[in-house]
């Protein structure tokens, strides 16, 4: 019995355009860099918002199983700066 372990890792090549694979089905994957250097790969549909969210340099939470990897965390996506608060003084 295998156990599964959270690791961090850092994503090498994003999603691409879905690719048939030998069962005849399309599916996109991303390449991830491991802890230890190792490469592998999070697999899933087209559609999969997770996958396709992932940008090079990313860095993500993912389940190792023995059977593949799995996304436990997406990256937060960046949100857009906010304007520091202008304090303005009344006079008068």
């Amino acid at each position: 019995m295998t156990t599964a372990t959270i690791v961090t890792a850092t994503v090498k090549y994003a999603a691409g355009p879905p690719r048939e694979t030998k069962y005849g089905k399309q599916r996109i994957n991303a390449l991830l860099t491991l802890p230890d250097g190792s490469e592998d790969r999070v697999w899933g549909d087209p559609g999969d918002a997770a996958i396709t969210a992932l940008s090079k340099g990313d860095t993500v939470q993912v389940l190792q199983d023995g059977k593949g990897l799995k996304l436990v965390q997406v990256p937060q996506q960046p949100s857009s700066p906010t304007p520091a608060p202008q304090h303005t003084q009344g006079h008068g």
